[in-house]
């Protein structure tokens, strides 16, 4: 009886160890499946993070090749304009030249028959100041202020003043147009004795 309760306690004993030992590996692995299921989530966001990395790189270098581009776009663009500027510029000094001889030989040797040296149709848009050598532009702008000035003095002032019958329109009028013959002489007179425009 003795050895049979012995045998009982140690069956007991077994499967009481059995018992701890199947609950300590269920433990473990459900330790194991947590650990593979946090294993597995951190692998998706790192892909994920790594993901967002890529496209944002191929959203950078796509920028950054937008951007040189442009600026390919743009350096072309200001050297085609100055190329442009250089051959007009080049071209009024041709004209200059053309226009000077023509003077020369119509008012310092007296030749006939001389054909004016005009300018080609396509510079004689209203951009023709900036295709106007700097020569001859000071005579443009000269030849403009005195239309501007015989305008104001010879048509819009007399005007004013036989509209009105205000003699003062009159007067000025008179003392304007005197002011600027008399500039135009001095600067003429200035322009004989130092050979320089002021």
């Amino acid at each position: 009886a003795a050895e049979v309760q012995a045998a009982k306690a140690a069956a007991s004993a077994a499967e009481s160890s059995a018992a701890e030992a199947s609950a300590a590996a269920a433990a473990a692995t459900a330790r194991a499946e947590a650990a593979e299921a946090e294993a597995g989530s951190l692998r998706a966001a790192l892909e994920e993070r790594a993901g967002v990395g890529k496209e944002a790189q191929a959203a950078l270098e796509a920028e950054v090749g937008r951007l040189k581009g442009q600026l390919s776009a743009a350096g072309e663009a200001a050297r085609r304009e100055a190329a442009a500027r250089e051959a007009v510029s080049y071209m009024a000094e041709l004209f200059d030249r053309k226009h000077n001889e023509w003077c020369y030989r119509h008012y310092a040797l007296k030749e006939k028959g001389l054909c004016f040296p005009y300018r080609a149709p396509f510079m004689n848009a209203w951009d023709f100041y900036g295709e106007t050598s700097a020569h001859l532009r000071p005579v443009g702008n000269g030849q403009v202020i005195f239309a501007l000035h015989h305008t104001v003095e010879g048509l819009l002032l007399p005007l004013l003043y036989f509209s009105s019958g205000d003699a003062s329109f009159f007067y000025f009028a008179l003392y304007a147009d005197m002011g600027v013959e008399a500039y135009d002489i001095l600067a003429l007179l200035w322009r004989r004795a130092t050979g320089v425009d002021h």
